[in-house]
């Protein structure tokens, strides 16, 4: 198991996985957002938003990237300050802001996950860490206990994490006889273009959350019967085919058993 709780944790060196992010910005959305595997994700994760932020929130976004999500939810009502550890990711947020006039609703602010604390002081409705930005450190214990300090009384902590059990994954790559890509994340840690990346189970994330004052009261599988967004180009060849596997995840996609064995899993958590 990783040592991530107690003393065990120590603060991860950041500057260079800012500097991944920076280069990552501008085809973020094309790569992604844009795609028709991003898109079916990041929809479904609106979903919940729709479910658990009421319209008039105040809500703190974490690893923020290109927007996508911050520009939702000013749209649905809420205010949002947008935070990432990329100054390109917040750029591209800012042209977005501007283009829809929701200057009033979104603000930007460079913000490690790991740096909750120099928040003190500041109260939300919400805190929201969208597609795996909570994968980039392993100190998820103070995450948690920062961002309860940080929420007022009955928030709801939103995360989207990666797990290490994806059959899909799997397949991917033995069929292209790539072992060690293929099993990259079952023991919990993987290199990404040279910086160490966790990949929590749910069961082990949702104790060490809860270990802090907050209850579970929703979670749901992204990407157990629907391939990980990296097979997009042939996912679309193949749409009937597909659509036909998103309902059968749609069926499942509640259970402990398919957030065990999921691209990305979403927790949903109730500030106590």
């Amino acid at each position: 198991m990783l040592k991530n709780q107690g003393s065990y944790w120590r603060k991860l060196p950041m500057s260079s996985i800012q500097s991944l992010f920076d280069d990552c910005a501008v085809d973020y959305d094309k790569t992604f957002s844009r795609t028709f595997l991003g898109g079916y994700y990041r929809s479904r994760t609106h979903r919940v938003f729709d479910k658990y932020y009421s319209g008039d929130s105040r809500i703190l976004e974490l690893n923020s990237g290109t927007g996508e999500d911050a520009i939702y939810l000013a749209e649905s009502g809420s205010q949002v300050l947008a935070t990432d550890l990329s100054a390109s990711m917040l750029n591209v947020i800012n042209d977005k802001v501007a283009r829809k006039e929701l200057e009033g609703k979104v603000s930007t602010r460079i913000l490690d996950l790991q740096d909750l604390d120099q928040m003190a002081g500041s109260k939300f409705d919400g805190v929201v860490s969208n597609f795996g930005g909570l994968n980039c450190i392993n100190n998820w214990r103070k995450f948690a206990r920062d961002a309860y300090n940080l929420m007022n009384d009955g928030g709801i902590l939103f995360v989207c994490i990666m797990g290490p059990i994806v059959p899909w994954e799997w397949l991917w790559y033995l069929l292209q006889r790539d072992l060690a890509e293929a099993f990259r994340r079952v023991k919990g840690k993987s290199s990404w273009r040279g910086e160490d990346i966790y990949y929590p189970k749910a069961s082990e994330f949702k104790k060490i959350v809860e270990a802090e004052s907050f209850q579970l009261v929703y979670q749901e599988a992204l990407g157990t019967f629907m391939p990980p967004p990296y097979t997009n180009k042939h996912v679309e060849k193949w749409p009937v085919f597909y659509r036909s596997m998103s309902k059968l995840e749609t069926f499942v996609c509640q259970s402990n058993i398919a957030c065990h064995l999921s691209d990305h899993y979403v927790l949903v958590f109730k500030k106590c």
